[in-house]
């Protein structure tokens, strides 16, 4: 699927920003957030683990070039659904 970005003024993106935050159904104030509810719950993107994005690319996540899913390092993936335990830089970081 191609998608076109639309150019949005700052203001627009500003608008839409706090529209997305006064949705969310999470508290924005605690740290560290929970990105991977955001993309996968409030924005519905697919995760698509990648094994050693971070250690060959040094990124954490991607968009996919259809916009519908996120590529993410597939280690730091495992963390978050906590196969791998102990690895709280990892899971802060992503």
């Amino acid at each position: 699927m191609n998608r076109e970005i639309p150019f949005l003024s700052n203001q627009e993106i500003h608008q839409k920003v706090e529209a997305f935050r006064a949705k969310l159904e999470i508290d924005l104030q605690t740290l560290p957030l929970d990105a991977t509810f955001i993309a996968e719950i409030d924005l519905k993107l697919k995760p698509v683990p990648l094994k050693g994005l971070w250690a060959d690319l040094n990124i954490d996540a991607a968009l996919t070039p259809d916009l519908e899913g996120y590529y993410v390092d597939a280690e730091s993936y495992e963390c978050i659904l906590e196969r791998i335990q102990n690895n709280h830089w990892m899971e802060n970081r992503l």
